[in-house]
């Protein structure tokens, strides 16, 4: 197999866009956007492991909303919600915590399995 990356943003990427665009206006929902962009990305060619998307919402229940899909499994949506304004632990040991509460603008660390982890996190991410 010989395509280029080029290639596969030129010919493939618009296919996936196309198709991105055309659901969204269709009204699926969030999962099936999400779980759909993926699949597609990774049989574009993209190297793609894991993706991870959240964001906040206004929601009875829930703060925020994450989507997760990881290649060979499939797509896992979580509601995250904090108890009487308290942060999650989760939360609060996650490198996003970390960059917000340091005033940092990114973070870069490697995924190396002979090293402890910094953030729990990142042990997801070796697999």
């Amino acid at each position: 197999m010989s395509t280029s990356y080029a290639e596969i943003s030129t010919i493939l990427m618009d296919k996936v866009a196309d198709w991105l665009n055309e659901s969204a206006l269709a009204g699926n929902d969030l999962e099936t956007l999400v779980n759909g962009f993926c699949e597609r990305l990774a049989a574009a060619g993209l190297p793609l492991k894991r993706v991870h998307l959240s964001f906040s919402m206004l929601h009875p229940l829930y703060d925020a909303l994450g989507f997760t899909w990881v290649r060979g499994q499939g797509m896992e949506v979580e509601g995250f919600r904090k108890e009487a304004g308290v942060p999650s632990e989760r939360f609060l040991t996650s490198p996003y915590y970390h960059l917000l509460s340091n005033k940092l603008d990114h973070l870069r660390r490697r995924l190396d399995p002979s090293v402890l982890s910094e953030f729990p996190v990142f042990d997801d991410l070796r697999l």
